[in-house]
This record gives C-alpha cells, sequence and structure tokens, in this order.
C-alpha cells in the first residue's frame, strides 16, 4: 500500500521529493486505504484542492501506475535504496536502473570535471583512478569531457561504473554516448530520477549530481572553471562531510581556477591515487 502510494504520487503534477518524503515519513501504519485530502494533510500541502485534484487524476488513470510499476526501479522505500543518498536533501524517492544494482552496494568514487578537452585528462585519470579501480565504483555523469573519459576508463580496465543521468534511461545524450550509455547498461549500471524517455533539462543536471555525491564516499574534481556544474557536485559533497578532491593546474589556465579555488576552501589537493586511497580506506570493507 506504502510503496504504490508513492508511486502514485511520483506520477501526480506538481508533487516533488519533500512532500513525498514527509508523506511517506508520517504515513499511518497498516492503513488500508487514505485518501488524497489525508495525504496532503500529512504532506502539509499548501495547495490543498490543487494537489487533491492532480493526485485523483493520476487514480483516474490506474494503466499509468501499471505502466510504472513494469519498469525496473527503486523507490526511497527498498532495501537496495543506498542510505547515504538518503542524507542529501530532496533526495529522489524513485530510481529507474538499468544494470547491476547490487554496485549500489559498493564503496563508490565520484569522478567529475569539465566537458571541455583537457590537456592530459586521460592520462591524468589513468594515474589517479586506474589503482582505485579494484576498491572503488567510479561514478560519473556521462556528460562529454571529464565523464566520458571516468566512465571508458573503468570499462576499459575491466573496472565497475555507474551514470548518474539528466534524462530518462531510455534517451541518449548527449548522443555521441549512446553506445558507452549502452555499455555501462551492460557491463555497469544506470540511475535515472527521471521517466525513460524523458528528455535533458537545464535543471535535471544539477540535480543528477546531488545522487552523485549521494552515493559516492567521496568526488574527485579532475578540471573545472569557477562556474561549473562539477562545483555543484563537490559543493554537495563538502556539505554532507564527504571528501572532495581536486587536480591542481595552472593559475593561469581557466579550466583550472575551479579546481583551484576548491583547494584553498579545504579540497585535498590529489597528486596520485594514494592521496585518495588514504582518506576513504577506512570505509572500505575489510
Amino acid at each position: 500500500m506504502k510503496k504504490t502510494i508513492l508511486r502514485q504520487l511520483y506520477l501526480t503534477p506538481g508533487v516533488g521529493n519533500l512532500t513525498i518524503q514527509k508523506i511517506m515519513k508520517h504515513f499511518p501504519k497498516e492503513k488500508e486505504n487514505i485518501s488524497a485530502l489525508e495525504l496532503a494533510e500529512l504532506g502539509e500541502v499548501k495547495n490543498i484542492a490543487g494537489f487533491v485534484e492532480s493526485f485523483q487524476e493520476v487514480e483516474r488513470k490506474p494503466h499509468l501506475l501499471k505502466e510504472l510499476e513494469k519498469i525496473p526501479h527503486i523507490t526511497m522505500l527498498d532495501s537496495d535504496y543506498p542510505e547515504s543518498l538518503k542524507e542529501m536533501y530532496r533526495y529522489p524517492c524513485l530510481l529507474f536502473y538499468k544494470g547491476d544494482l547490487s554496485l549500489l552496494r559498493n564503496p563508490s568514487l565520484g569522478v567529475v570535471g569539465t566537458r571541455e578537452k583537457v590537456f592530459q585528462g586521460k592520462e591524468i585519470l589513468h594515474h589517479l583512478v586506474k589503482p582505485l579501480l579494484k576498491d572503488l565504483v567510479i561514478v560519473s555523469g556521462l556528460a562529454k569531457g571529464c565523464d566520458t573519459l571516468a566512465h571508458t576508463l573503468a570499462l576499459n580496465e575491466k573496472g565497475k561504473t555507474i551514470a548518474v543521468l539528466g534524462n530518462g534511461l531510455e534517451t541518449f545524450y548527449p548522443l555521441e554516448n549512446k553506445v558507452l550509455q549502452e555499455k555501462i547498461a551492460k557491463e555497469g549500471l544506470l540511475l535515472s530520477e527521471y521517466l525513460p524517455f524523458a528528455t535533458p533539462k537545464k535543471h535535471h543536471f544539477p540535480m543528477r549530481n546531488r545522487i552523485i555525491a549521494g552515493i559516492s564516499l567521496g568526488t574527485v574534481v579532475l578540471a573545472a572553471k569557477k562556474r561549473s556544474g562539477s562545483l555543484i557536485t563537490a559543493q554537495l559533497a563538502l556539505e554532507h562531510n564527504k571528501e572532495v578532491f581536486a587536480v591542481p593546474g595552472s593559475p593561469l589556465d581557466e579550466l583550472y581556477s575551479g579546481c583551484l579555488n576548491l583547494i584553498q576552501e579545504g579540497a585535498k589537493c590529489v597528486q596520485n591515487s594514494s592521496d585518495i586511497l588514504e582518506e576513504v580506506k577506512f570505509l572500505l570493507p575489510k
């Protein structure tokens, strides 16, 4: 009953993660039937009339719920849902997936950075990340540039990787990463909080970043400008007492200005893989 209500709320227009979390927190145990009005009160909804109308509209379309139930997903109520992700503000109440869901139980490292080509970016990642692949799953966002390099390195070196998308799992963005996305679905794990055919939208990507930060023990920023989505991920990690590692670069190179700022703000400056491992090794299974 509770999980069915959660799915219905997910499909209800205008209902966000925070409202769903409030409702689930206060949902009465062993409740057989519950009205839309009661749900609105549990979620402290301001526009009660609008909420009731939208929720009842979903109830009148039971085929939508049946279709949703057929798509592989986990909810915040499932044991497979990462507890560390629940520490993030407005964490996703539902996650669609393709691939090996058990990777969520493994310790992981977020690797993010600019979408632009980075001089020696592949070599830097090979130097920093390759030695960590036997202990850590690499998590990134399947964007151009650093994300693509991180996922590709993990797959090529027989490691494991998780890609968190800012669109649905049946949508390919960027299109040039279609083959990579399909390969991760077979050999790693794809995650998204959006319906399978959802198209990418600008505001989806900061939301995606909280998932990367939430499921990772720490986050490596390979290269980033002062205004960068990668810095959003790093900031979220810092706010939730997770490790942030920044690769130092030339102060004359704009692509490293964000990294240098992170180091000034307390991120760990990393020069080799041991700099990362020594900070997270106590969290690894023995």
